[in-house]
């Protein structure tokens, strides 16, 4: 399969460009998936200027927002890193919060844990440093810290404590996605378009919207428009 041949096979729609969020919600683009079987929702994030900017997924039965309802969704994918650690003293958990003790004061949200390493998301302040005591805040386990957070972008799928149509933008300079398969949408009764918007900030805050639009379901190049209904 050459290139060409596998960009027709993904569709990229921008629903928001750059835009602030300051003092007003952002609303994405209604867009169809009559013709895809996925959809991967990618909101991009500045500052984050309130604790309680949120995404928001909508479903509808066209694009013009006919009927439009919650779309719930399970998870989310995040960006992560690895921090290389020596012999912890105790048990790291999966899902806790560690800090680094000592030096940088760095939070993050152990996402899985390997021999030597840790990948770890949701990092707050800045990052870890070498030297840093690695403090589990449910385990009480501990370890040093034997580099800064390397490979910065590792995708980390974090599932949802219950599924809901919004989530909470925590970290400033991340990029969020969530996976949508039209089969969940509430097509018994006509519903096949989304839109996801994010809510309005209390500051100066930068935020864009697209959607990635794979696995079509016809073999015709161009694509429809998944903007028409």
């Amino acid at each position: 399969m050459n290139v060409g041949e596998r960009m027709g096979l993904m569709t990229i729609l921008p629903s928001v460009h750059p835009v602030d969020s300051a003092g007003a919600l952002v609303a994405g683009t209604y867009i169809s998936l009559k013709n895809h079987q996925r959809c991967t929702v990618v909101v991009s994030l500045g500052a984050v200027a309130t604790p309680t900017v949120t995404i928001q997924l909508l479903q509808a039965t066209n694009v013009a927002a006919a009927g439009a309802k919650a779309l719930n969704f399970t998870h989310v994918w995040r960006m992560g890193c690895k921090v290389f650690h020596d012999a912890p003293v105790g048990t790291f958990q999966v899902g806790e919060v560690v800090t680094g003790v000592g030096i940088s004061g760095t939070t993050g949200l152990i996402h899985e844990l390997h021999g030597g390493f840790m990948i770890v998301y949701e990092i707050a302040v800045a990052t870890f440093v070498v030297g840093d005591v690695l403090t589990g805040t449910t385990s009480g386990a501990t370890a040093n810290a034997l580099t800064t957070a390397l490979e910065y972008g590792l995708n980390c799928r974090v599932p949802m404590a219950a599924a809901a149509n919004t989530i909470a933008l925590t970290i400033a300079d991340e990029t969020y996605e969530i996976e949508i398969d039209p089969a969940t949408l509430d097509t018994n009764n006509g519903f096949d378009c989304i839109e996801a918007r994010v809510s309005a900030s209390g500051g100066v805050n930068l935020v864009a919207i697209d959607y990635l639009l794979s696995k079509p379901r016809y073999k015709e190049q161009p694509q429809k428009s998944a903007y028409q209904d």
